[in-house]
């Protein structure tokens, strides 16, 4: 149950000053809140430990207030930028690029809008406008997970057609594991001179917007495949000053998400126009009509598709690309949660076979909340991998 505090700090701008006064108010809570932002992003602030002392209970809130720490805390929120947090000029550090915050709720899809329903209230989701659809996954496809939790990285962005706020949607995965990576498979080149595969979360110069797949056997099935959109349980961490793609078990145990056409009895088009055959499970295929995610994976032989199930994402073609985020502390945070938000049993897995949630109880057409309406019940801070392997692995 959230405080009074809390519930102004929610319903508020999000500015310093709402900032500061949810920590003189409720010190506890506004630490916690703090420390659940910098975790979300994979920041690190000179005082984020004593915040996190604070929200444990051993460290006095007002006596942390009126510290040098907590100004700085409170000018980094007040001013930092996306290029302010990666030059660490504001106390906060962190690898570069920065993370986008990680928002976890229910999507829904109503004819062709997609809204996530979280602890700050309900916010339509869209694509930022990246250009060349290529080089980056379409947050259109979330219409899969209809009805089920997913979590999203992304940030604020204004011009929401219900008059609702908006999600500038990055990357996104069914269930509310902090561990994936999401987009479309490319080779970027090192430092060093070398070219690897990795996946690009969206355009971008150098390094920036791609995450190296590290694992050489998981890098030598994909490395035909560049253009291939893809969906991947496992951890993302900084490594040389870019983001590197992990997982845990035999890469024969790694499945993951696939965007495919189907073109029965037993073959699959890929990564915008290779035909690929199926080695396993050509059963999905025969009801199979257009646009897909596949889950699966790529097989020994880095050509042929082990086939687990097969989702249709073609009933949904959503407009993509408008309106500018907000790549800003405060920006992240008007979409942390202040609590944490129960999710049926079940409702954490990456595997597709999840039943999905009722529909929302709205009926058709009805507007979404507007901006800064009432929080509904949190929803869970970052936690590590959830059980069972990395944590996001689907059936064996």
């Amino acid at each position: 149950m959230l405080s009074a505090a809390a519930t102004k700090f929610a319903a508020s701008g999000g500015t310093a000053a709402d900032f500061q006064a949810f920590w003189q108010e409720a010190p506890k809570e506004a630490a916690q809140f703090t420390v659940r932002l910098g975790d979300t992003m994979g920041l690190h602030l000179d005082g984020l430990e004593k915040a996190r002392a604070v929200a444990a209970g051993t460290v006095d809130g007002a006596a942390f207030v009126g510290s040098p720490d907590f100004q700085q805390v409170t000018n980094a929120y007040a001013i930092a930028s996306l290029a302010d947090l990666r030059a660490g000029t504001l106390g906060w550090t962190t690898g570069s690029p920065v993370k986008a915050p990680l928002v976890v709720g229910i999507c829904r899809v109503n004819g062709n809008a997609l809204s996530l329903e979280t602890g700050r209230g309900t916010f339509e989701l869209d694509t930022p406008a990246f250009g060349d659809s290529q080089n980056y996954l379409e947050a259109s496809l979330l219409q899969t997970f209809a009805n089920r939790a997913v979590s999203v990285r992304g940030w604020p962005c204004s011009g929401g057609a219900s008059g609702a706020p908006k999600i500038a949607v990055e990357q996104f995965a069914p269930g509310f594991g902090r561990d994936f990576a999401s987009g479309r498979l490319g080779t970027r080149t090192l430092p060093d001179g070398t070219s690897k595969i990795g996946i690009n979360v969206y355009p971008g110069q150098g390094l920036d917007g791609w995450i190296e797949i590290k694992d050489p056997e998981l890098a030598r099935r994909l490395a035909g495949l560049s253009r291939l959109g893809v969906i991947l349980p496992g951890k993302v961490s900084e490594e040389n000053g870019h983001q590197v793609f992990t997982f845990e078990g035999p890469v024969d145990q790694l499945d993951y998400y696939m965007l495919s056409k189907a073109f029965p009895p037993n073959q699959l088009q890929m990564a915008h126009g290779t035909m690929h055959p199926v080695s396993q499970g050509a059963e999905f295929l025969k009801a199979a009509t257009a646009r897909h995610l596949v889950f699966g994976h790529i097989d020994a032989d880095a050509n042929s598709v082990v086939v687990k199930d097969l989702k249709d994402t073609s009933m949904y073609t959503g407009a993509r690309g408008t309106g500018t985020p907000d790549w800003s502390t405060a920006g992240a945070a008007k979409l942390c949660p202040l609590e944490d938000m129960a999710f049926a049993p079940g409702q954490d897995s990456f595997a597709p076979d999840v039943a999905p949630l009722p529909p929302a109880p709205a009926p058709a057409g009805a507007a979404l909340p507007p901006p800064n309406t009432p929080p509904l019940p949190g929803m869970p801070a970052p936690v590590g991998a959830m059980p069972g392997g990395n944590g996001m692995n689907g059936p064996a």
